[in-house]
């Protein structure tokens, strides 16, 4: 296991210092570019937290999410999941975990009104 402060962590401040302390201090184009690279900091932070509480979590249970997304695009293309299908309840399941673990890390604010 890392030390803290971790890579997250890390970016997380710096992210914090951009926004409380160097964005008033510009404006127009660079204003609007400094907001894009404060939001990509927010979506990689994200991202690396997520990925190491996955990683954490698969050491435990494994799940669907283990399969490659190429075998599941086969599997719906092939019909296996058409409705009526044993296996349409997990997957469908799963796809909605998925969905909601990308939001998470792209757009969470997303999530706030509709989960």
């Amino acid at each position: 296991m890392l030390e803290k402060p971790d890579g997250a962590d890390l970016l997380a401040c710096a992210r914090e210092v951009l926004k409380s302390r160097i964005l008033a201090a510009v404006s127009g184009d660079q204003q609007r570019e400094l907001l894009m690279v404060i939001n990509a900091m927010g979506i990689a932070q994200r991202e690396m937290q997520f990925r190491a509480q996955a990683t954490a979590q698969a050491a435990h249970q494994p799940s669907l999410q283990d399969a490659s997304l190429t075998r599941l695009a086969h599997a719906i293309r092939q019909g296996q999941v058409d409705p009526g299908q044993p296996e349409r309840a997990a997957v469908w399941q799963q796809l909605r975990a998925m969905t909601r673990q990308r939001l998470l890390v792209s757009n969470p604010k997303a999530l706030d009104s509709n989960h």
